[in-house]
């Protein structure tokens, strides 16, 4: 088997994950795929050998993992700390731009895991989308280039569901007809 081969169906793997999850409309399960979604990138990531991108990701699993044991926000706290840290040592050490990315996105991500629920949420997770495309496209990764502008797309979807656009719209359209 291609070693690409194998890379990107592991990456297409993620993206379903991702997408699955960025279709609910409930917080929690969005967390929990989204969680299961990191293992396969970061391995995805492990077998581009973009190993700090993929122990990014494996800092996030974490993340939402011990997210659920969370009572006093020291997880909170820590995993703020821990993503802060990463971004600050890159952006001091960075060789080349794309050195940012990742570290920037997971900061993003984790302060919306972290500290915001519904629409800002989503926005965080929309920000880290945008951060993960320009990655994507600088990494040559059809799989991450197909997840994040599918991510965009249903992240739109997910805020009208979540605002109830289309229950909305659907009332409007009735009461019209009446």
């Amino acid at each position: 088997m291609d070693f690409n081969l194998l890379a990107e169906s592991v990456g297409f793997v993620a993206t379903g994950l991702f997408l699955y999850s960025t279709l609910l409309s409930c917080d929690k399960k969005l967390s929990f795929y989204y969680m299961i979604g990191c293992l396969f990138l970061a391995s995805h990531l492990f077998l581009l050998d973009q190993v700090i991108a993929a122990c990014s990701v494996l800092i996030s699993f974490s993340r939402n993992f011990f997210m659920k044991f969370d009572r006093k926000g020291e997880v909170k706290l820590s995993f703020m700390f821990i993503f802060i840290t990463i971004f600050s040592y890159y952006a001091v050490t960075f060789q080349h731009w794309s050195e940012l990315l990742i570290p920037l996105a997971s900061v993003v991500v984790s302060y919306g895991f972290l500290y915001t629920k519904g629409n800002m949420l989503s926005f965080c997770i929309f920000l880290c989308a945008l951060i993960w495309l320009i990655f994507g496209i600088e990494v040559n990764s059809l799989s991450i280039i197909t997840l994040e502008v599918t991510s965009i797309a249903l992240l739109v979807v997910r805020v009208f569901k979540q605002n109830k656009v289309f229950s909305k719209i659907k009332n409007r359209r009735m009461a019209r007809n009446i």
